[in-house]
């Protein structure tokens, strides 16, 4: 499947603090890439505000963040990058500040500081960078909710439906919370819209658990709670789904080999 670039953000507003762990990460990095095929680049920031700016553009794996900043601190730019992307590896990389609650809220993979002894630290990056590389294997999607732009997990998808020009992300239950895909006062949930076609998103997830089985909608095989030789029904989801016959064969050598794979 070739090489994944792991992208990487750090952010602290101490620009010698940012070369320490950058040097840090490169060193690690190259005794990963012994073994992995995988590429690290990375990114410098000095405050929070143009990083999440960046965050329109760039998907990254993992941010560096550190709380002691000018203007906006740590803290406040965690919750906003949360509010952006719910599945990116986060680091607190500080100097001299514990961790509080308000810290933890925003589900930080490390909290790592600047002053622990080196080998230490060099333990938690490789332990970062080890889990980045594990979540890379893992599709990204873009997506708005109103205005607002988020990344979303394919793992978190239950399905998505062809919407006019683009397409409509309908999240599993369990995950619309962490995306702060919640009910309002007359009990519906907000659309998370895509302006990329539905054969576009296909081709970025069918080498993984998902199936297209009409050319209206992609399921994710995670999520399947029954399926006859024309019909299926979704975890969560009251409505039945059709089958179309020209996608029938190869929908239904999917989903054997998906369940076939989950037994052994």
């Amino acid at each position: 499947m070739g090489a994944k670039m792991i992208k990487i953000a750090i952010c602290d507003d101490c620009a010698e603090d940012r070369e320490v762990l950058i040097t840090q990460i490169n060193e690690i990095g190259k005794k990963i890439n012994n073994t992995l095929d995988n590429d690290f680049q990375i990114k410098e920031y000095s405050c929070g505000q143009v990083l999440l700016e960046q965050m329109r553009e760039i998907a990254f794996d993992i941010i560096f963040l550190d709380i002691q900043m000018d203007g906006m601190d740590g803290n406040e730019t965690a919750v906003k990058i949360r509010e952006i992307d719910m599945n990116v590896v986060l680091v607190f990389f500080t100097g001299f500040v514990e961790p509080s609650c308000q810290t933890f809220e925003v589900q930080p993979f490390r909290y790592i500081m600047k002053n622990m002894d080196i080998d230490t630290m060099n333990k938690y990056i490789q332990s970062v960078l080890n889990k980045a590389i594990s979540n890379a294997n893992i599709p990204k999607l873009s997506a708005n909710i109103g205005k607002k732009k988020i990344i979303v997990n394919a793992k978190d998808v239950l399905y998505i439906e062809k919407y006019g020009k683009g397409a409509r992300i309908h999240l599993a239950m369990a995950s619309r919370e962490d995306y702060m895909c919640l009910l309002d006062n007359n009990g519906n949930l907000p659309d998370i819209r895509s302006t990329e076609k539905l054969n576009v998103i296909y081709e970025k997830l069918k080498r993984y658990e998902f199936g297209c089985p009409h050319n209206s909608y992609i399921i994710n095989f995670n999520y399947l709670l029954s399926c006859e030789a024309n019909t299926y029904y979704l975890i969560g989801v009251d409505s039945e789904f059709t089958i179309s016959r020209s996608k029938e064969k190869e929908f239904h050598a999917k989903k054997n080999l998906f369940l076939s794979e989950k037994i052994l």
